[in-house]
């Protein structure tokens, strides 16, 4: 890694972004990492846009988002999407 980037953990990234751009593959381990408690984490004005395909951010979240204050961008990217 160059000397200019340091590691942070989710936990900084969250807190400390302006722009979250998520895109991961869904595994085990990405499964529901982005939780309500975690979207709440990030900046009041941060511009979150999620366009995985489902399962990392779970829909209860999603759900949660469309009826809160915070801006979230989320095209049709729910687990239950029809395919």
């Amino acid at each position: 890694m160059p000397a200019y980037v340091a590691a942070q953990s989710l936990d900084e990234v969250l807190a400390t972004s302006d722009v979250v751009i998520m895109a991961a593959s869904l595994n085990p381990e990405s499964r529901g990492m982005l939780d309500l408690d975690a979207l709440r984490r990030m900046k009041p004005d941060v511009v979150f846009v999620n366009i995985t395909r489902g399962g990392i951010v779970p829909d209860d979240t999603l759900a949660a988002l469309a009826q809160s204050d915070l801006l979230c961008a989320s095209p049709s990217m729910c687990s239950t999407q029809s395919r």
